[in-house]
């Protein structure tokens, strides 16, 4: 069940970068996520957060403003590609977004994102690859982090 609501969020989190009509298309894609096989990764694309900093082990003070500093490590093919850094709070509501384009091959890209810790439980930060050329996201790397009260 929770890998549903997890893939779930997700689609929502992939509708919010790439536009949603309304919210009956949210809907739609969250019952579609139920029936929605885990993707199988590419060997000729792949994306993996090899930093993050704070540490996603300690907890975020709600009402805090924090800076994360985030290093992904990528792989696209021809033509490239655009990487995300998408945040999002434990009711998929978005709390801030960057989008980065980057050539094809290998590489690494640095990310700075500020944004006020928002009162949930977590948030999730979502770092998407997309190739040009195509509608959604190919691979997807995630980090959860906890929220303590204020």
């Amino acid at each position: 069940m929770r890998n549903r609501d997890n893939l779930a969020g997700l689609l929502v989190c992939l509708l919010t970068l790439t536009g949603c009509p309304n919210k009956s298309s949210i809907d739609a894609a969250k019952s579609d996520a139920k029936l929605t096989p885990t993707a199988v990764a590419s060997t000729d694309r792949s994306v993996r957060i090899a930093s993050i900093e704070p540490d996603s082990e300690k907890p975020l003070r709600a009402g805090s403003k924090v800076r994360l500093a985030i290093a992904v490590e990528y792989t696209v093919p021809h033509p490239g590609g655009i990487v995300g850094v998408v945040i999002q709070d434990s009711s998929n509501a978005p709390v801030k977004s960057n989008l980065r384009e980057v050539p094809s091959g290998s590489g690494k890209v640095n990310s700075d994102i500020e944004f006020i810790v928002p009162n949930a439980k977590h948030i999730d930060v979502h770092v998407p690859l997309y190739v040009k050329g195509e509608n959604k996201s190919s691979q997807v790397a995630v980090k959860k982090f906890l929220i303590s009260p204020k």
